[in-house]
């Protein structure tokens, strides 16, 4: 029987050291064959935690979402707008991460759900993110989602990648 679903809820500043520790823990089992040995390095659970205390202390044009509460969060969801010319109108999904034991729940398509929700709020004609070649589960879980893959791209955030577009309406939740 799998846990209860955790709630999806705006993050705040004393969650950044519970996300920080499951960003840093998810992103290295993640592109632990995806990312150069020097990349992995450099991205440690200190550089995050700073990051993550900037973004959740300080006003920005983004949204930080968790599902759960307290030091053991499921999983993880940052949006704003985006970096790169090719999601146009799009909100970047910057991060999304799920813990892998509780993968197949519903809860990275809930996060996603939410996060186009908030994309309409904020004026954006949906969402769209980057994926790094190689990151089949990934690709295959935006697909499911209504995402089209649009463009190969080479940018440094996304060097190898390609990126993806959703529609809010192609999205529900579970």
């Amino acid at each position: 029987m799998s846990p209860a679903q955790p709630p999806i809820r705006d993050a705040a500043p004393c969650d950044a050291a519970a996300i920080a520790r499951l960003h840093n823990a998810l992103w290295h089992e993640t592109y632990a064959v995806l990312a150069p040995p020097e990349v992995r390095q450099a991205m440690t659970e200190e550089i995050r935690l700073e990051r993550w205390r900037a973004l959740l202390g300080g006003p920005g044009p983004h949204a930080a979402l968790v599902a759960g509460s307290g030091p053991d969060l499921a999983g993880f969801a940052l949006l704003g707008p985006p970096t790169e010319a090719i999601f146009g109108g799009r909100c970047e999904v910057k991060h999304l991460f799920v813990r892998r034991d509780r993968q197949g729940e519903g809860l990275g398509r809930r996060l996603m759900a939410e996060a186009a929700h908030r994309a309409v709020h904020f004026g954006f004609s949906g969402l769209g993110l980057g994926v790094v070649d190689g990151n089949d589960g990934a690709i295959a879980f935006y697909a499911a989602l209504g995402g089209v893959r649009a463009a190969p791209t080479s940018t440094p955030a996304h060097a190898g990648g390609q990126e993806i577009g959703c529609s809010p309406g192609t999205i529900s939740a579970v």
